[in-house]
Formats: structure tokens, sequence, C-alpha cells
């Protein structure tokens, strides 16, 4: 799209250029890169000047409109009007807290997101000085996207560290394995192949898992309600890929998704510590 002067004359044109991401005190920030395309500025014309520009963003999903914030430039803007026509690119900055970043990431359930993107600023050309702007819209790549996420380290305090033997049993291996790709898909926004690797990464080690007890409930021992913790674990994992109670395909939402991929790196960090110290 475009911005022009108050003549009307067709001034700079901008798409979206890319995306990254940073870790703040508190936050996180998104840099988003926009490439303005100069055009040649006519010797019979006033030069022309942009300036004081701002970038709002608002993510679409489903055809509604969801505003994040007003991304603020990197410099000031001061952007001239060229004998020849020139490229020139910017990023603007959108700070966000954590849980908007959170609502973010439930709002595009795993779709690559759509963003709309408005950029305003002041034109000068001559003695006149008027208000311009013009919107856009870019889909972000699952890959770019994923990236950012990365680069602001969110979400990375899933990344537990697991006790590991320095040659660790061929099971526990298969099963961290297992939670690699879960978490993987965590940042893809794929809960249900979250949560159907975590079934993997448990069934890779059950076998080292004694018996269910027998005895009553409340006469259970901590180990014994340990196992018992991760049996009832792996049954609700066992709902991924499968139908429910009315033939609908089961499906988990972000936060259920983090629930049993943190639970199951604390019964596979269990296992393999046990049999660590055997």
């Amino acid at each position: 799209m475009s911005i022009t002067t108050p003549t009307s004359y067709q001034f700079i044109e901008f798409t979206f250029a890319g995306l990254s991401g940073t870790e703040l005190v508190g936050g996180y920030l998104l840099r988003w890169s926009l490439q303005f395309d100069i055009t040649n500025h006519d010797s019979v014309r006033a030069s022309a000047e942009f300036i004081n520009a701002r970038l709002d963003i608002a993510l679409e999903v489903d055809g509604q409109i969801r505003n994040l914030g007003t991304a603020v430039p990197e410099q000031p803007v001061w952007i001239t009007s060229q004998p020849r026509s020139t490229k020139h690119s910017m990023l603007f900055d959108l700070p966000l807290t954590s849980r908007a970043l959170e609502s973010l990431e439930q709002l595009r359930a795993g779709s690559p997101p759509k963003f709309m993107f408005k950029l305003t600023g002041e034109v000068i050309e001559g003695e006149q000085r008027h208000t311009r702007s013009d919107s856009i819209s870019a889909t972000v790549s699952h890959e770019m996207w994923i990236e950012a996420l990365q680069q602001m380290k969110f979400r990375s305090a899933l990344v537990y560290e697991t006790p590991f033997a320095i040659d660790p049993d061929e099971t526990v291996k298969a099963a961290h394995k297992a939670m690699e790709r879960a978490n993987h898909f965590l940042y893809r926004g794929d809960y249900d192949e979250v949560v159907a690797k975590c079934r993997i990464a448990i069934e890779a080690v059950e076998t080292h898992l004694p018996g269910s007890p027998s005895s009553p409930k409340k006469t259970w021992t901590k180990d014994e309600r340990l196992v018992g913790i991760i049996s009832q674990l792996k049954s609700y994992t066992q709902l991924a890929h499968h139908l429910d109670e009315i033939g609908a395909q089961t499906q988990f939402n972000r936060k259920e998704a983090i629930f049993v991929l943190t639970s199951t790196i604390g019964a596979i960090a269990c296992i393999a510590e046990d049999l660590d110290s055997k």
C-alpha cells in the first residue's frame, strides 16, 4: 500500500518484510520490519517528507480483528523524496506482556498468524502538512513465528533439566526424544500432537514402573501413589487422536497441552532418576 502527498503524489509504498523477537524484563518485544519503496521525485513538484510514523497492529482471527497495540519505530522516521527511486527498511517495536503473548498464542490456535498493519504519519509537501495512513495485511509463516517465539524465550521454562545417567537406558532416550518433539509441537501450536508425543514418552518407560497396587488407595505409599498418577496421566493422553463419546475428534487446547507436557517431564525425570540410582 502507499502513502500519498497532499497533492496526491504517490510518495511511498510499504510492505511487510519480516519479524523477530527479543526478551524484555517482565515481557517480550516483537520487532516488525517494513520495506519502504520511495518513488523518484519529480523536479516539478515540491520535495516531500514523511515523519512521526507509528504502526498500529492487529491480529485477524476468523474474520475478527483483535488489536495488539501500537508499535513505535526503532529510530525516528524521516523519509525524504529523492531524485531516484530508493528502498529503505525500518523496524517497529511492539512490547507485549506475558499475558498478552499467551492470549495471542491461544487465539492463533496453531495456525500461521495473520496481522493487519496500519501505518500513520505526517507528510510535508512544500507549505502543506497532512496526516496520512494506509493499511496492509500479511500472514507470518510458521517458521518465522516460531523463530520469533524462540528468540523471545517464550515458554522456555518448559524445557526443564531431566537428570539422565551418562549413558541412559534406551527407553529413557526414546522418552526424551518424544518430549523434544512434544515441545516442538507446542511452539507450532499443534496441541493434539503435544499430547500424543507425551503418551509415546510415557509408554517408552512404563515398563520400569511396578504394577498398580492392589491394596486400598488410602494405604498406598508415596511410590505407589506416583505410579497411580502416571497411570492416570497416560490414560488422559490416550484421548489424543481418539473419538469422544459422540464420535467427534478429541481436541486439546494450549493450557491442557502445557499441563500434559510439564506433568510428563516430571514423570520421566522421576523414572530416569530412579533408574540412575539403581
